[in-house]
């Protein structure tokens, strides 16, 4: 009977984490509807039809240290594509090859940035014949990288040639008509073996 309290409890405490954890994490990269978003229902948006123009946003949240550069894709479900282009900060240069591959030099972000701040806008459509559900938008490495893992990162301004990845915020993904796949949350830390040792 302890055993199964424990686990009731557990399993409440660990949901009521998840969605009570309203912001992402210093250095976290996410995609989002919103250019300042604030938690992970930022990363979904319903109601999307065929041919319907919408924008989504790369944000990321409080990088002191400033970026040089910055590097990752959007992995594009068949059918999505970009209609209006894309807008990248102030004085930003991107080098990637491709409409969905990004490889910048920020050309001044080096002051740092605090809260969400967009690096990209993103205006896509989908160019599909019917309107689809659970359709995903995810962060990933760009091509070619400059990261061994080869996932999305940044160049420090307060440590030259100082290669840091971004942190994932909200699972790094978006979801469009959003039917059956869960809402995004943030990763947390606590482990359900760590939460247990503390019982």
């Amino acid at each position: 009977m302890k055993k199964l309290l424990f686990l009731v409890t557990a399993v409440s405490v660990l949901a009521l984490a998840g969605m009570a954890h309203a912001q992402a994490d210093p250095g976290d990269l996410g995609i989002f509807f919103t250019a300042t978003p604030t938690t992970g229902a930022d990363a979904v948006r319903d109601g999307v039809a065929a041919f319907a123009p919408f924008n989504v946003y790369v944000v990321t949240f409080d990088v002191p240290a400033g970026m040089e550069a910055y590097e990752f894709a959007i992995q594009m479900p068949a059918g999505a594509v970009v209609s209006a282009g894309r807008v990248l900060p102030a004085g930003a240069t991107d080098f990637g090859p491709g409409d969905d591959n990004f490889i910048v030099g920020t050309g001044g972000l080096c002051h740092g940035q605090t809260g969400p701040f967009a690096l990209v806008t993103y205006n896509g459509v989908l160019f599909l014949a019917a309107v689809a559900n659970d359709v995903t938008l995810c962060l990933v490495g760009s091509s070619p990288t400059s990261f061994p893992n080869g996932a999305p990162g940044y160049l420090a301004c307060d440590s030259p040639g100082d290669l840091r990845n971004f942190g994932s915020a909200y699972a790094g993904c978006a979801i469009i008509n959003h039917l059956t796949l869960p809402i995004p949350v943030p990763n947390e830390a606590t482990s359900f073996g760590a939460l247990k040792a503390a019982y």
